[in-house]
């Protein structure tokens, strides 16, 4: 059957294109295309922020925006992660508490930028905060406080426990956070 020149498109209730045949009236669907991530078509370039400059969580999500098109999924907590650092003795209950809470409040991929007393509305003992920080190195990190404005705090998480984006991004923020090179495969002669 020879296909008509003269051709128009009609999308259904349920988002389907179709593709109407003007000449005999006939209905064929279109066929999907390969759907892509949106940063796959977007420029990361010169003029774009390194993740480590970005001081706001605006600057941050612009950023990512750009290199991540699964920033904007939901965030992966690992209960298990907890629940095996609580049974060792790792953690007391008032930091997983914390921990819970951070990990919600997550910006994007490990990283939380926000303000301490967001932090100490977590359920935090203002007196006991900044000792429970440092207790919880294996966990958390401070890269910056009081940046760009007073209050300000930016914290990474471990990858491990807390994560909100592209996968394989993931694996390279671990071998980061635990400072793991990549193998080398000798060669074989």
């Amino acid at each position: 059957m020879k296909k008509s020149i003269l051709t128009s498109v009609l999308i259904d209730e349920n988002g389907i294109k179709w593709e109407v045949d003007v000449d005999t009236g006939e209905l064929t669907r279109e066929t999907k295309e390969k759907k892509m991530p949106a940063y796959s078509k977007k420029y990361y370039g010169i003029d774009t922020r390194c993740i480590r400059d970005c001081k706001t969580k605006d600057q941050l999500l612009e950023t990512l925006h750009l290199i991540d098109g699964y920033m904007y999924s939901k965030t992966r907590v690992s209960d298990t992660f907890l629940a095996e650092n609580i049974t060792e003795g790792c953690i007391t209950p008032q930091q997983l508490t914390f921990l819970r809470a951070l990990s919600k409040k997550i910006t994007a991929w490990n990283i939380y930028i926000g303000t301490k007393q967001e932090l100490l509305s977590m359920g935090t003992n203002p007196k006991s905060f900044s000792r429970m920080i440092k207790d919880l190195h294996h966990f958390i990190r401070v890269v910056e406080s009081d940046t760009p404005d007073k209050g300000c705090i930016k914290i990474l998480v471990n990858p491990l426990l807390v994560w909100k984006g592209d996968l394989e991004w993931r694996e390279h923020m671990k071998r980061e956070w635990y400072k793991a090179k990549r193998m080398q495969i000798p060669e074989y002669t």
